[in-house]
């Protein structure tokens, strides 16, 4: 069975959405992505649907990570997952 790895943020543009493509980059590099389900997701839906911050494309690019993935608002069933990490304190409260 694989673990899993949920990473949420407030919003949908930056944080959390980092967290997986670094995560699924690391996992693939370590040839151990089988061995993972990587997730992310928002709590709240301020920016649903529109493009990744310019800065964290910027970034992921630099290093050749892959930025096609796309975040949804906070329906993941967390007891899917072994792991849930918040971006900010803040975020413990949704």
């Amino acid at each position: 069975l694989a673990e899993g790895c949920l990473f949420l943020c407030l919003s949908d543009i930056c944080q959390s959405l980092l967290a997986e493509a670094v995560s699924r980059n690391l996992a693939t590099d370590q040839h151990v992505s089988d061995n993972w389900a990587i997730d992310c997701t928002t709590a709240l839906d301020w920016n649903i649907g529109l493009a990744w911050g310019l800065r964290a494309v910027s970034n992921l690019r630099n290093h050749g990570i892959n930025t096609a993935i796309r975040e949804d608002r906070f329906t993941k069933d967390l007891t899917t997952f072994d792991y849930g990490l918040c971006m900010e304190e803040g975020n413990l409260r949704f």
